[in-house]
């Protein structure tokens, strides 16, 4: 039943997001030119595709279960159950989860765009 739940879960996703998917390439490049960020933390190209759709289809993924995890945890949150926002699993879990998880995203997003820049030409890069 799990796996028919996440399955479904996965399909509807996928829909929602390849319909917003360039709407996001194209206000993460635009974030990114504001805010003069140096090239090498930058996660989104210039070039057209943006960010490939792996790349997407695995953030997309991984921040949604990151998301789905802290809601989960911070609604099940009840004082008279002596859990409170202080407890140690509702600040890891609510809290560090969905910065971890940012940071981890941001990190092999950096690192898949440096790899498909180094297998362009030189003079791809440049222009």
């Amino acid at each position: 039943m799990g796996h028919l739940f996440a399955a479904c879960v996965d399909h509807l996703l996928a829909q929602a997001c390849k319909e917003i998917e360039k709407t996001v390439v194209y206000y993460g490049q635009r974030t990114q030119r504001a805010l003069c960020l140096p090239e090498c933390i930058c996660v989104f190209s210039d070039e057209a595709p943006g960010m490939p759709e792996y790349d997407f289809w695995m953030a997309q993924r991984a921040l949604t279960v990151s998301i789905i995890v802290s809601v989960w945890t911070l609604l099940v949150t009840k004082p008279e159950q002596d859990l409170t926002y202080w407890d140690p699993w509702v600040i890891g879990l609510g809290f560090i989860n969905p910065v971890v998880v940012v940071g981890i995203v941001w990190y092999r997003l950096v690192q898949s765009k440096r790899r498909r820049l180094a297998q362009m030409p030189f003079i791809l890069r440049v222009s």
